[in-house]
């Protein structure tokens, strides 16, 4: 409870809106006995006219129960086998956002960039004239050597990357000048063969392999990058935060 009451006091300080306005929780990162003093949180709030859209979205499926924050499952999925000595800078790429992750044993930052792959492709149909399902195609079979594209595929990726290296110095102004041990990259983006490797080498970050951090009945899969991300959403999903409001989901 006290905890809680100290998180509700940070939301009210750094939120610039009313508590009544959106729909928020903690997830708390500490190891400590309860009452033992100070430790970490992940906070995550949503205005609540988002998560009325989120059911909108869903209602067919049947009652929505909880409604979480994709960067922190995938952090809780991943710092159970992070070495204390890691700082991951964790990429995930998806049809519409990008949200850019600093993971550490005990700590977490994120901040989402509206630049994915939707975007992406539209911006290489409009320049090349190719309708964007055959472009998306190519691009997922020849990946960033897609003949007769590759010099526009390279400009295009600048845009992510100048945003990528954007995010990462508004990190190390708020963490004085960190580094990172490594770069995990994943979401759609991934099909595009060689984007992994581009992407370590223009942020000068050695590539970790996603399976040296999962368990080995994921990490032998074929598709053991996807499946993570699967297991991620449902069965961490079930002890993480929930962006519903209290009375919310009391009322539901």
């Amino acid at each position: 409870r006290i905890l809680r009451q100290s998180v509700e006091f940070e939301v009210k300080e750094k939120i610039p809106c009313a508590l009544s306005e959106l729909g928020w929780d903690y997830v708390d990162l500490s190891q400590k006995a309860k009452g033992a003093g100070s430790g970490n949180v992940i906070l995550a709030a949503a205005r609540r006219e988002i998560v009325e859209d989120v059911f909108l979205l869903t209602r067919d499926f049947g009652v929505v129960e909880q409604i979480s924050a994709g960067p922190v499952l995938i952090y809780e999925a991943l710092r159970k086998n992070l070495e204390d000595s890691q700082s991951l800078l964790v990429l995930d790429i998806g049809a519409k956002t990008l949200d850019v992750m600093v993971a550490k044993k005990d700590t977490f930052w994120s901040r989402t960039i509206t630049y994915g792959v939707s975007k992406l492709i539209q911006s290489l149909a409009q320049a090349t004239g190719i309708s964007e399902e055959d472009l998306q195609k190519r691009l997922w079979k020849e990946g960033l050597n897609a003949s007769g594209l590759t010099e526009i595929i390279q400009t295009k990726l600048t845009e992510i990357l100048a945003e990528i290296e954007k995010t990462i110095a508004i990190y190390r102004q708020e963490s004085r000048g960190a580094s990172f041990s490594g770069l995990l990259v994943l979401g759609g983006l991934t099909r595009l063969k060689g984007m992994d490797h581009y992407l370590a080498r223009a942020l000068d970050i050695p590539l970790v392999d996603i399976s040296s951090l999962l368990p080995p009945e994921i990490s032998s899969r074929p598709d053991s990058a996807v499946f993570f991300k699967a297991v991620s959403f449902t069965e961490l999903s079930r002890r993480s935060l929930n962006l519903i409001p209290c009375e919310e989901r009391q009322s539901r």
